[in-house]
């Protein structure tokens, strides 16, 4: 198994594998890097951890009880939680995915207190993935919970 950091530019081969993404400022991403170091590059995951992962897959654990499980396994010293402000634009963010109206960076940097150039390098500071970067990756999201609405 593989941990592959944000931002790593890589390439897959043909086969069968399964891949989990983690979004860089969750928890267990945040405990996978500090346990490895920070990697920059691909990184072998410890086989004990491996074994861990395997036997909550066969046991059919939820994913819910999945990380939480590997949390607790990765009791490694972590970083400082999140400041406030940080935890207060990520809780804007994800209302904005659950209502199907992501705030946009202006409106993000305002509520930050930071100009638009400044809340976009604090935020990749803090989230090792820009904000545009997000952003896109949430929009599949939105559209499938405006889908959703749209049916019920």
């Amino acid at each position: 198994m593989l941990f592959i950091p944000a931002n790593v530019t890589h390439q897959l081969v043909e086969g069968s594998y399964l891949s989990i993404y983690i979004a860089p400022y969750h928890p267990l991403a945040r405990r996978l890097n500090a346990l490895l170091n920070e990697p920059t590059n691909i990184t072998q995951i410890p086989p004990p951890i491996q074994q861990q992962l395997t036997q909550s897959f066969i046991a059919n654990a939820s994913l819910d009880q999945i990380i939480f499980q590997f949390l607790d396994l990765l009791d490694v010293p972590s970083r400082p939680q999140l400041s406030n402000k940080l935890q207060h634009i990520l809780e804007l963010l994800f209302t904005g995915v659950l209502q199907s109206n992501i705030p946009n960076r202006q409106y993000l940097a305002q509520v930050a207190g930071l100009s638009e150039s400044r809340f976009s390098h604090w935020f990749r500071e803090q989230n090792r993935i820009t904000f545009a970067k997000l952003s896109k990756m949430v929009a599949p999201c939105v559209d499938l919970s405006k889908c959703n609405k749209d049916r019920f």
